[in-house]
This record gives structure tokens, sequence and C-alpha cells, in this order.
């Protein structure tokens, strides 16, 4: 961090693991998208919601360390712009 570049390459680095989240989450959508217009067991069911959470708690980490670079290097990138994963909105599965 002591070099007059740092700041420019911290910068760029963000942002490129912002896109790479942004194209994550449009992936993590998809699969929502899918889950909900099939019928799934409870243990496909429960996959998915464990799934969601660890995403969602990656999610927020990541929010936090942006919230926390922003104080060292100028970013375009706010930090409630990191989306979380929606969780399913189906009926109750049913029993495999």
């Amino acid at each position: 961090m002591r070099g007059r570049r740092s700041p420019a390459y911290l910068s760029s680095y963000l942002n490129e693991l912002w896109m790479i989240n942004n194209h994550y989450h449009q992936f993590v959508e998809q699969l929502n998208d899918v889950a909900e217009s099939f019928e799934m067991t409870k243990e496909i069911y429960d996959q998915y919601s464990r799934f969601v959470m660890e995403y969602n708690a990656y999610i927020q980490d990541f929010r936090e360390a942006v919230a926390g670079l922003r104080r060292v290097v100028k970013t375009a990138i706010d930090p409630p712009s990191i989306k979380l994963a929606k969780e399913l909105h189906t009926a109750a599965p049913r029993q495999s």
C-alpha cells in the first residue's frame, strides 16, 4: 500500500471482483427461477436453502470489506448495490 499505484490497483481489483460477484448473482437468480418452477423434494429444498444462507453470508462479508476499503481507496461501488440471494417462495416441498 506504500506505492503510488497501489490505490489504482486496489480499485481495479475491487471493481473486477464486484463484476464477478454480479455475474455470480445473476447465476443465483437464474437458479432461483428454475428452482421455483419445479416441484422439488425436501432434501433439494433444504440444500438450496443452505446454499442461499452461505451465499448471503459471503455477500455480507463482501459488503463489509467494500465498506472498509472505501476508507483506503475511492471506489464507485456502494455496498448495498451488492445483492443478496432470494429464498424460495414456493409452497412446501413434497416429501420423498
